[in-house]
């Protein structure tokens, strides 16, 4: 049988791109698929074999498949491409340059340098975004429309990821202080300075409120930016930088929460909001990006800060639409996890006949 070799730049556990190749590697060769994993640069333990670049080049063969898990620039793209075999994109988005470019330029070179290579993946056999709203931006960037029948929406999630065996938290009533919880990287485009400006905002109308920061900065310069942002609006003692946590601790994190706030302007999809809503835990996305779509009507929609935060107030004055508020968020995501097998992923894999 032919091997898949799942491809990506970096390949690092407790990243969600990293994650997703890793928990897919598993969960397709539980299905009895050859699979091989090959990245530049990787950091996953030593349960998991991860190969180089060379050994791609040295190994593979022409009835193999290729399916290049895409993020950000890859260099060896035109070499990739010339491999024989069938070809599959798995495309997690791409953070525009504008959204970078003040707090991490060059995070934001290396985004502008994929920009550029958009346009390829509409030569790969299949693609595959992990949210329809993804595929849409992809679509901006192809020189032509793709027949039907070469796309998929595949969400980024696999049995075996930790969400899917995460328990529904217990549900307790709200005591002050308000516990708000953002998940994810500290980077520019998530915006997690306006998630800062929530929480002053609750505190000037009297709603005592901490915040918790749970990932690692990308850049010196954005985390000084956010440790400003919280001095100059007079929340520095609410807030409270965690960066890089295990997954027990991940757990405490959401266990002790009261929401969970993403105030990014690029998701392409958004794991935390799905690991929240199956937890029970409401949720507030800001509108616009791939995060209100795995919200859906389990979660609330806001455009500004002082929008969360007189959201955020409307909940605590209302009980019971907050509990209605969760179960649509359990309901939510349970919808996501049903669609987390790797058939559709298996199938794409496959040449149309």
């Amino acid at each position: 049988m032919s091997t898949l070799r799942i491809v990506a730049p970096e390949i690092r556990a407790g990243d969600a791109v990293g994650n997703h190749c890793l928990y897919l590697a598993r969960a397709l060769a539980r299905e009895d698929r050859p699979v091989a994993l090959h990245a530049q640069r990787h950091d996953v333990g030593p349960d998991v074999a991860v190969q180089n670049y060379d050994a791609l080049f040295a190994q593979h063969q022409p009835t193999d498949v290729l399916l290049l898990s895409y993020s950000t620039y890859q260099p060896w793209l035109p070499r990739l491409m010339a491999l024989p075999g069938r070809k599959v994109a798995y495309f997690h988005g791409v953070t525009p340059v504008e959204l970078l470019l003040e707090h991490d330029p060059v995070a934001a070179y290396w985004s502008a340098k994929a920009i550029t290579q958009l346009p390829r993946l509409g030569e790969f056999d299949h693609l595959i975004a992990n949210s329809r709203w993804n595929l849409d931006d992809l679509a901006r960037h192809l020189p032509r429309p793709l027949e039907a029948g070469r796309t998929s929406v595949i969400p980024p999630i696999t049995p075996d990821m930790p969400l899917m065996r995460r328990p529904a938290r217990a549900v307790h009533a709200w005591q002050p202080p308000l516990s708000l919880l953002t998940v994810g990287r500290l980077a520019p485009h998530k915006r997690v300075e306006d998630v800062i400006r929530i929480v002053a905002s609750l505190v000037q109308q009297g709603v005592p409120a901490t915040l918790t920061l749970v990932g690692g900065a990308t850049s010196d310069d954005y985390l000084q930016h956010l440790h400003d942002t919280a001095d100059t609006l007079g929340v520095r003692a609410q807030v409270t930088f965690c960066g890089h946590v295990s997954d027990e601790a991940l757990d405490r994190c959401y266990a002790d929460a009261d929401l969970l706030v993403s105030a990014s302007l690029h998701e392409g999809f958004c794991i935390p909001v799905l690991e929240a809503m199956q937890q029970g835990l409401p949720v507030l996305v800001r509108q616009g990006t791939a995060a209100t779509e795995v919200a859906g009507s389990g979660g609330v929609v806001f455009g500004t800060a002082d929008e969360a935060a007189d959201w955020i107030v409307q909940l605590l004055a209302d009980p019971a639409q907050t509990a209605q508020l969760r179960q649509a968020g359990i309901a939510r995501a349970a919808d996501w996890v049903r669609q987390s097998s790797v058939a559709g992923i298996a199938t794409s894999l496959e040449p149309r006949h």
